[in-house]
């Protein structure tokens, strides 16, 4: 089974950006918006891994992330990219071990290398 990765990004330069960065080891999926994201995500089972950004649509990404973070079935790790280290609601996603937040600029070094430790446990 391959293992996918879903981007929620409306910046097509920071989706090509991801795309080079988890290319190697994951089909890389990419949404514009929450409601693209979520079908993509009913759609195809294989994604463990969600990006989402959360400097557009900000309330839609959030609402969307405590929904996944929340669901039985679609529960999945969320790797959460801001251009703001204090946003409203962030410190609740601070608590959730399922939750990565990157703030921008961030290293593509340390986002793929923390993601790889974390979908390591998972698969526990």
């Amino acid at each position: 089974m391959e293992r996918a990765v879903l981007s929620i990004n409306a910046n097509k330069s920071m989706n090509l950006v991801l795309k080079n960065i988890f290319n190697k080891d994951f089909v890389f999926y990419s949404a514009i918006d929450v409601y693209s994201g979520f079908t993509i995500l009913k759609a195809i089972q294989e994604i463990e891994m969600i990006v989402i950004d959360l400097d557009e649509h900000c309330i839609d990404c959030l609402d969307f992330i405590h929904f996944i973070r929340s669901s039985k079935i679609y529960k999945k790790a969320v790797v959460v990219l801001s251009g703001k280290n204090e946003l409203p609601n962030l410190n609740s996603l601070r608590q959730d071990d399922g939750v990565q937040i990157f703030v921008k600029p961030f290293s593509p070094t340390a986002l793929i290398s923390n993601n790889y430790k974390y979908l390591r446990t998972q698969e526990r």
